[in-house]
């Protein structure tokens, strides 16, 4: 789930710099994604431990071979992350049945989603790069690039900084650390880990994270629902009462953690680019399969979570394990420690790929600045891309410091950057392509609805969060 970015695991699908080979399109493709026939090698975009790229014939004549089956584990790779954790805090924070409502309508408005991105880039053909950035751009000129810009840096912010605090919980869990000594560990692992992985420029390979937190998610998932039959098996089980419906100032939460809870959308765009025999039809098979994988890993958690702990469901499940309850079910203590470091240690390295995107965009915003036209981030220096970097690093390492609750970030970008994604972009995209009709048209309806729903939503949600935040922790 990603907290992606803009879904967190976007670079894990590839990490090619994507540049148009035609002379009438600057590039500005900010991410390094998948190969595409029509783009070219940046050195950035080898293997870690590569000596030499692949030859430009070989790119030249590439041609997709993506199957639907694979495009389903990469999409679902994009899909399942930290924010999977989050999940049953959503879902009891409005009701079990509340909540499975707005995770189904969320999940069909993401299929939709995902299918008027791949209509509109149909529609764009060779003209522009398979990315959010360069379709903006071939879409609405330099205020698509801006919009994508904006996206990808608020969500990327966010995202990571979620993810620090993931890391920090789950370290302090695991060690047994004072509470007192969290900073220092959030630090430790930032500066030890974190930083250096994150100013090697040939990340790009490292997607073995993505497969290793995808793994990590599901034996959590199968872990909670192992404890729950535990649980509600034993003899001193109190069944916990969880409402059905239960609408409240809290209820934003249901909507803000699971906006994203099935975007693929920046993945969803090189990996149609490569798929063999391409048609928007077979790439619904696919994101229909992720979607619906997820869905039902998000449902396990989500329900035993809730139903095993009831309102007292925190925004990291994992936290939920107090001593006095691991006392009374002394066998889950190894396996919920297995689970936690996995997770841990999966977040940890998927930290750096996700640094990737944010990243670029931020490097290309620069660039910009600096020589007045839009370039790629791999034409960056090594000095500006290592301070960038560390810069960044330092911001998101502060921001981690400070925030009280791993809900806070989570909630503000799916408000914001959910809304854009998921809503917003999809459907300009498509509908300034439709040349042959006017925008306020019939045929636009569904385009306009997606319009219309992610600002009222955006704007609806952020409030609230806000609000909400305020009350609960600036009272």
């Amino acid at each position: 789930m990603a907290p992606g970015l803009p879904h967190v695991h976007a670079a894990a699908a590839g990490s090619f710099d994507q540049r148009s080979a035609s002379a009438e399109h600057d590039p500005v493709s900010m991410g390094e994604y998948v190969m595409s026939p029509t783009h070219q090698i940046s050195p950035e975009s080898l293997p870690l431990f590569a000596t030499t790229p692949p030859s430009p014939v070989a790119i030249k004549d590439y041609k997709g071979t993506g199957t639907v089956l694979g495009s389903v584990f990469t999409l679902t790779n994009t899909i399942l992350g930290s924010g999977t954790l989050a999940v049953p805090f959503a879902i009891a924070s409005s009701g079990w049945f509340a909540g499975l409502v707005v995770m189904v309508t969320i999940a069909l408005i993401t299929r939709y989603s995902v299918s008027l991105l791949m209509r509109a880039s149909d529609a764009a053909g060779d003209s522009a790069a398979k990315t959010y950035e360069s379709l903006g751009h071939h879409t609405m000129g330099k205020y698509g690039t801006y919009l994508a810009e904006f996206t990808f840096i608020f969500g990327g912010f966010g995202t990571l900084t979620s993810y620090f605090i993931f890391i920090t919980d789950l370290l302090v869990a695991i060690f047994e650390i004072t509470p007192v000594y969290r900073g220092y560990v959030t630090v430790a692992f930032t500066f030890g880990i974190i930083l250096p992985l994150s100013l090697s420029r040939r990340l790009g390979k490292l997607r073995v994270s993505s497969v290793l937190a995808t793994c990590a998610v599901t034996y959590v998932v199968c872990l909670f629902l192992v404890v729950y039959i535990v649980v509600s098996s034993s003899a001193t089980f109190v069944p916990v009462a969880v409402p059905a419906v239960n609408l409240s100032s809290g209820s934003v939460y249901t909507v803000t953690l699971l906006i994203q809870a099935f975007a693929c959308h920046n993945t969803a765009l090189p990996v149609y680019e490569e798929m063999q025999n391409r048609s928007v039809r077979r790439m619904n098979y696919a994101v229909v399969g992720a979607i619906s994988l997820s869905f039902l890993l998000y449902t396990i958690i989500g329900f035993c979570g809730v139903f095993t702990f009831g309102g007292a469901t925190m925004d990291n499940v994992l936290l939920n394990f107090t001593p006095a309850f691991l006392a009374t079910y002394p066998a889950i203590r190894t396996p919920l420690w297995i689970g936690r470091l996995c997770m841990g240690i999966a977040l940890l390295f998927c930290a750096p790929i996700a640094m990737w995107p944010f990243r670029s965009c931020v490097l290309s915003v620069l660039l910009r600045v600096q020589h007045g036209k839009q370039l790629p981030s791999s034409v960056a220096s090594k000095v500006v891309y290592r301070s960038t970097t560390l810069v960044l690093v330092v911001l998101i390492l502060g921001a981690a410091l400070f925030v009280p609750s791993v809900k806070i970030p989570l909630s503000i970008v799916g408000s914001v950057a959910g809304s854009l994604i998921i809503f917003i972009m999809p459907s300009l995209f498509y509908m300034l392509q439709q040349t042959d009709r006017p925008l306020l048209s019939v045929a636009n309806t569904g385009p306009l609805l997606m319009l219309t729903t992610g600002v009222c939503v955006g704007v609806l949600c952020f409030s609230m969060t806000m609000y909400k935040l305020r009350r609960e922790f600036f009272p």
